[in-house]
């Protein structure tokens, strides 16, 4: 599992972020620490933390996990700011001027593990891996002093892959594309290079399985750390939930960003769906 030094993204990035978690922070008891950044907002920093430049998918939406034990920080937020009503969503809200934000709750009020209900949603939200993904989660410093939290790109991805798992059954595929960018980061990642070529680590398995090829390895190797960011009940819920579906489909929307220096061909894809999706193959008794 490689670390990301986040001082080292575009801190322009964060500024929006910075002005929603102030306004909320001022009218609730939230702990900074409970506030995991995820969505766009979170893949752009990884992004640029490690250096890349090149644009991914644009979006204006600011998304925010916060872990709680009760309902009052959501009655409260729920009640300052505007609702913004969209089909199926009730977790919207415009903060900080003309900020769109979804707030999703997780944590204690969590029933069962893996599902929430705010209120002004009337139905559940899916907070599969929440919990699991902050506890590994790395701080991030904003411009307007607080410290929240963001998941590691492991962690972006096991929330990704269920994403994935949940919207391609409606006909939303961005989340392979956001997948897509990961493996990437992990192709491009000297820290896993230096791992697969490390014969007290990762060569007799990056010569055995891989055939010395590191790129085929490094996708292996996102999926050893993706599994390892999340319980052993969350890793037999994913394992379960990604068996069933189509490989090929999944395959085919592994589609990196159109300014990307690099591109996955065919069969590169059909090899890192294979990969991604036998997360069996990590799960140790």
């Amino acid at each position: 599992m490689f670390d990301v030094d986040v001082a080292r993204a575009d801190q322009r990035l964060l500024d929006a972020a910075s002005l929603v978690v102030d306004e909320i922070l001022a009218v609730t008891d939230i702990d900074p620490a409970s506030i995991l950044l995820v969505g766009a907002t979170c893949r752009d920093v990884l992004h640029s933390a490690l250096g890349h430049e090149f644009d991914a998918r644009a979006t204006d939406d600011i998304d925010i996990g916060v872990a709680l034990d009760d309902w009052r920080a959501i009655t409260q937020i729920h009640e300052k700011f505007k609702s913004v009503v969209t089909k199926r969503n009730g977790i919207r809200y415009r903060i900080a001027g003309a900020i769109n934000v979804d707030v999703m709750p997780f944590g204690g009020i969590e029933d069962p593990s893996g599902l929430s209900q705010p209120p002004a949603r009337g139905e559940d939200l899916i907070v599969f891996g929440f919990a699991d993904v902050l506890s590994h989660a790395m701080p991030l410093p904003l411009p307007g002093g607080r410290t929240i939290r963001i998941p590691r790109p492991a962690g972006y991805a096991a929330l990704k892959l269920r994403s994935w798992i949940d919207r391609s059954r409606v006909g939303e595929y961005k989340d392979a594309e956001d997948l897509a960018l990961v493996a990437y980061w992990y192709q491009e990642s000297q820290e896993i290079r230096d791992e697969l070529w490390d014969p007290e680590r990762g060569l007799d398995r990056l010569a055995g399985e891989f055939g010395l090829d590191d790129r085929l390895g490094a996708i292996a190797f996102l999926r050893r750390d993706l599994m390892a960011q999340l319980s052993r009940a969350a890793q037999n819920e994913l394992a379960d939930l990604m068996a069933p579906l189509e490989a090929q489909d999944f395959a085919d929307r592994l589609v990196l960003p159109p300014l990307a220096p690099a591109r996955f061909d065919a069969r590169e894809r059909r090899a890192y769906a294979a990969i991604l999706s036998s997360l069996r193959a990590d799960l140790r008794s």
